[in-house]
């Protein structure tokens, strides 16, 4: 009889055991079989950058340009990106690619170095052109221009201080290479330029346009910016019941010039990077810490020429400064064809 109950206590124990096994195996099998709590990263190589921020976001991540390579195949095509295909991220988060770009190419003859010619005539005296390129922000403190009651106060904006005047210092000398004369607003990065200063600087040179060039992470593409016809209505600390005005002749020739610049530069640069235009665009933000109400950046208050403004996305910018430069030195260049 014990011998019969021992048989016994082992066979349950034998079941009991299959029955934990088995337990575990269909855990097991139903963890592996489950659907991840996260997306996998989809492979983004070999497709264009729209068609990759589509399939980004239908995996729940976006997509974030971090530069460009040159490559004998058509420009704008994702050659590498980070995390690799296949990688399990949570959602929300950012793939970095690196795109395909057109190869420089040697210089044709009489390529470089032409700046228009007052007119078409050979042998005519070439005029020399003027511009005056703007680097945005500065440290600066808080003052009211008698003239206008607005506060010229500007703020030391990082990282995309350093990352515009690097751009701006760039396409200074490649303008330079091609026989335009060029003014910056500062001398150095933290040089403190207010923002009735810049546009004076500009003035006083006889500047044939400025451009303030800045970064914004919240722009997607390349977009200008150009001063809407007044009045505007001001404050500086308080209301002060002032009305404020651009030249109108100023501001057509402002918005003429954006276009023109637009149209060149965004080429360029989707040519180069296949990265789309952002579009053209009127000044108009709404309120800031400098007082602005109306459709006009501060600065352009007090410009006596064509003035308008460059933003780029910053990352993208920030990992692609020379090729940026080069599209605002063809911006430029179109804008001086066309005056």
């Amino acid at each position: 009889m014990p011998v019969a109950k021992e048989r016994l206590s082992y066979k349950r124990a034998f079941v009991a055991f299959g029955l934990l096994v088995a337990g575990f195996i269909a855990f097991l099998a139903g963890y592996l079989a489950r659907e991840p709590s996260s997306p996998k990263v989809p492979d983004l190589r070999g497709r264009s950058v729209e068609e990759a921020s589509g399939l980004a976001g239908e995996a729940g991540f976006s997509l974030e340009l971090a530069g460009s390579e040159p490559s004998d195949g058509d420009p704008g095509i994702i050659i590498s990106q980070d995390p690799d295909p296949g990688s399990v991220l949570e959602r929300g988060s950012v793939i970095r690619v690196v795109v395909s770009a057109v190869k420089e190419e040697e210089p044709r003859a009489g390529q470089e170095g032409e700046v228009p010619a007052e007119n078409g005539d050979k042998g005519e005296e070439e005029k020399t052109y003027v511009v005056c390129l703007d680097p945005g922000h500065a440290d600066t403190p808080s003052r009211i221009d008698p003239e206008t009651g607005l506060n010229t106060q500007d703020w030391a904006n990082e990282p995309e201080i350093r990352i515009v005047f690097d751009i701006a210092q760039m396409a200074k000398e490649m303008l330079e290479e091609r026989g335009v004369r060029v003014v910056m607003t500062k001398d150095s990065v933290y040089d403190p330029v207010d923002l009735k200063q810049r546009a004076l600087i500009a003035n006083q040179a006889g500047a044939a346009l400025i451009l303030h060039i800045h970064t914004d992470p919240g722009i997607s593409a390349p977009t200008t910016f150009y001063p809407g016809a007044g009045e505007y209505g001001w404050k500086a600390n308080s209301f002060t019941g002032r009305k404020a005005y651009i030249d109108p002749e100023v501001q057509r020739e402002s918005r003429r010039l954006a276009g023109v610049f637009h149209n060149a530069m965004s080429a360029y640069l989707q040519e180069r990077v296949g990265i789309r235009p952002g579009g053209l665009v009127v000044e108009n933000r709404g309120a800031t810490g400098t007082g602005n109400y109306g459709p006009i950046f501060t600065y352009d208050i007090w410009s006596r020429v064509p003035t308008f403004t460059l933003e780029n996305n910053q990352s993208f910018a920030d990992a692609n400064r020379k090729v940026v430069a080069e599209s605002i030195v063809e911006g430029i260049m179109a804008c001086l064809q066309a005056s």
